[in-house]
């Protein structure tokens, strides 16, 4: 699945209503992406303001980017 903007396993049309830009990051649902190319990680760092995070490790053909997400 790609978007309107190219990229694979984000669904652009939740993104217009649900994401979230704060200071330059774009924050989407779990909801709106296709797990297909995200895996979870066990990266958690923690963020004084939003508390604990969690990154994603996105796999695209096989190859992995992690904690791109």
């Amino acid at each position: 699945m790609a978007g309107d903007d190219g990229l694979p396993g984000i669904d652009n049309s939740l993104k217009r209503v649900a994401c979230e830009t704060v200071e330059g990051n774009t924050y989407s649902p779990m909801g709106s992406l296709n797990r297909d190319y995200f895996v979870d990680s066990e990266t958690t760092p923690a963020c004084h303001w939003k508390g604990t995070a969690a990154y994603l490790t996105v796999r695209v053909n096989g190859e992995d980017n992690p904690d791109a997400a």
